[in-house]
């Protein structure tokens, strides 16, 4: 037999024994054991200390040990030795003659044991035993009894799917029957608490005998949380979060389906682009905050009009609709009306009566393009025509708006190239005081086409800052006219006008200094013209780039003083050294009335803050009286002079004309 053996007499002496007796008692030769008396047996092994629990109780522990031995019918125990063995002991009296003894080494089953103990009680991670086959709890650790909150008892008297609340764990009898199995697939099921809350488990489980039971082990991790964030994530990274709308990925998703599904059915439907016209004066006036909150209550009524049609916000105030039900052109031109009427009733904000219109560009599937890229682009250029009409206005894509969007298409590819051909120049225009004295040349960028001529900066100035080139083309502007500035009389500055995209992509002050250390031009000597959108966007970033150009030593005056709304506030925010009447107001002295008030406003306001005024557009001699009556500061305009290449103005900007006759000359060479 493999379990140790021992037979006692009567009088409690050994009679026979097994090797594996012997095996667990090693240090007794077989033919000593011979009519050993038991006491005398046990007492040796305690003299030696094998047994842990005598050590330091020696006579109390032979006492009841012997007691049990001589007297119990029968006797069940586990004893530890003291080299870590651990021994199951069954004792039983055969009648009147003797007793029988069994001992089995159960040490690794213990060890056993003990370690299942330690990682299913000890685990802070939920764990339980469930029967492999009825899934019935045989076992939980205190980590599940805090979680699920169901107590140990309630737990042992249910099976696993009763907690489960959802049709994923459906699976889970036919997964943990599985006998062939040892470990299990990780999966992720949904199961109640007892106060009737759901949360989200992973299961990592494996086949364990549990008590002679087919048993599966499980750990269960709350992936609640963890779920929720990939739910927000993925929600995020569809949707818009200001105003809850899809974003343009999903709306890139969504087009792109359209297509397939019309191609499949040789349908057609509608792409409607929508902006908010007059948006960026909403922040500008009433603040960020009640932008936003214009733009959650715009998208709400821009769904609630557009009933079944899929719209997105894809960017600060541009909307796109797919309509992809009903009879097109019809049911987009109802559509789009629908939202141009909803734009004429102002909505109020925050306490304020706000009123943005709309405009509307569509295109539509077959006839105005078969792929994603010639919808948006048709779509777009629908768009742009609605806005370039004067804004509050439908266009649907046309031939015509193709062949313009073409044009402007090739002229941005052009542009891309201008500068490293060497295509762009700087003209100059003068700038003068009251006395006719020239105090200042303003730079001003032309773009001499190779095959267009001279192209408007009209036209490619927003097409450099839609594209980004203005930020290279701009940098090399400011370069060139330092270096041009450096050449003039040490009395007169140079103006250089700085894009708000450049102060939105590129670090201004570290260009500023690079220039003036490379050209030498004393800081003094350079203006920077700015225009109130350089302010609107990231204002306090902007002020605080603002003031470390003046730390440099640059003047920064404020271009189209009077055209925005805020222009008055920033004169709050920042020191500006000069302040430019807008041309619109001097060319209109002599026909409305009001121009001539809000331009002597201006003198005045920049008087009275010790601003310089300089005003642009002077044409006529009577524009001119009229300023210098007022006391406008410095004038610039036709009348003093039109841009111009400086070499045309030598004999204004140069100490010694014929030393820059002969600069011109060497450099034409």
């Amino acid at each position: 037999m493999p379990e140790g053996l021992a037979f006692f007499d009567e009088e409690d002496r050994f009679v026979m024994w097994n090797q594996p007796y012997a095996d667990i008692y090693a240090d007794f030769p077989e033919q000593d054991l011979t009519g050993v008396r038991f006491e005398d047996f046990i007492r040796t092994k305690v003299e030696r200390g094998l047994f842990r629990e005598a050590v330091g109780c020696e006579e109390e522990w032979l006492k009841d040990r012997i007691a049990r031995h001589q007297h119990a019918a029968e006797y069940f125990y586990e004893q530890e030795f003291s080299d870590g063995r651990c021994i199951r002991v069954a004792e039983r009296r055969l009648g009147n003659c003797g007793r029988l003894g069994v001992h089995v080494d159960i040490t690794d089953l213990k060890r056993r044991e003990n370690s299942f103990k330690l990682l299913l009680e000890n685990n802070p991670v939920p764990m339980w035993v469930v029967d492999a086959k009825t899934l019935q709890f045989l076992c939980v650790n205190d980590a599940a009894v805090d979680h699920y909150g169901y107590s140990k008892e309630r737990f042992l008297s249910m099976s696993l799917m009763e907690i489960c609340g959802a049709r994923q764990c459906a699976d889970l009898p036919n997964r943990f029957s599985s006998a062939n199995q040892i470990a299990f697939e990780p999966k992720t099921c949904q199961f109640r608490k007892a106060d009737g809350a759901f949360v989200d488990a992973t299961l990592y489980a494996r086949a364990c005998p549990f008590d002679g039971v087919d048993a599966v082990m499980v750990a269960s991790v709350d992936v609640t949380e963890a779920r929720r964030a990939e739910q927000r994530i993925e929600y995020l990274a569809h949707h818009d979060l200001l105003t809850g709308l899809p974003n343009r990925a999903s709306f890139t998703e969504r087009l792109r389906a359209s297509i397939a599904d019309a191609r499949a059915k040789n349908g057609n439907f509608a792409l409607i682009f929508v902006d908010l016209d007059g948006f960026k004066d909403v922040n500008d006036v009433f603040g960020h905050q009640c932008g936003d909150a214009l733009l959650g209550e715009v998208a709400g009524n821009f769904r609630k009009v557009a009933q079944d049609a899929f719209v997105a916000r894809v960017g600060g105030d541009e909307f796109m609709i797919l309509l992809t039900e009903g009879a097109q052109p019809e049911a987009a031109a109802e559509l789009c009306e629908r939202l141009l009427e909803l734009a004429e009733t102002p909505l109020r904000i925050r306490g304020n009566q706000i009123h943005v219109g709309v405009s509307i560009g569509a295109a539509l599937f077959p006839d105005d393009g078969t792929d994603e890229e010639k919808l948006l682009a048709n779509a777009d250029a629908a768009l742009y025509r609605a806005k370039g009409d004067g804004r509050g206005r439908i266009h649907f894509f046309d031939a015509d708006l193709d062949a313009q969007l073409q044009e402007r298409q090739l002229l941005k590819h052009d542009l891309a190239h201008a500068l490293e051909q060497g295509e762009f120049q700087l003209h100059y225009q003068p700038q003068a005081a009251l006395d006719g004295r020239i105090v200042g040349f303003e730079a001003l960028l032309r773009w001499s086409h190779p095959s267009r001529g001279m192209v408007s900066p009209a036209v490619f100035v927003p097409l450099a800052e839609e594209s980004g080139h203005i930020v290279a083309i701009g940098g090399w502007a400011l370069e060139q006219a330092c270096r041009e500035a450096t050449n003039w009389r040490p009395d007169i500055r140079v103006s250089v006008n700085l894009s708000p995209i450049q102060f939105q992509t590129t670090n201004v002050q570290q260009l500023v200094h690079q220039v003036l250390f490379d050209t030498g031009l004393a800081p003094s000597r350079l203006e920077l013209e700015i225009t109130e959108g350089v302010l609107i966007n990231d204002h306090s970033r902007t002020l605080a780039t603002l003031r470390a150009l003046k730390a440099l030593g640059v003047r920064v005056s404020m271009d189209d003083f009077g055209t925005g709304y805020s222009s008055l506030s920033y004169l709050q925010s920042f020191p500006f050294d000069r302040i430019k009447i807008d041309r619109s107001f001097v060319m209109n002295l002599e026909k409305i009335l009001h121009s001539a008030v809000i331009v002597r406003t201006i003198i005045g306001l920049g008087r009275g803050l010790g601003i310089p005024v300089t005003a642009e557009g002077v044409e006529t001699e009577a524009q001119q009286e009229f300023l210098k009556a007022e006391g406008c500061s410095e004038l610039q305009g036709y009348l003093i002079g039109r841009p111009r290449p400086i070499s045309d103005y030598i004999h204004l900007a140069y100490d010694d004309a014929e030393k820059a006759r002969d600069r011109e000359r060497r450099m034409a060479k």
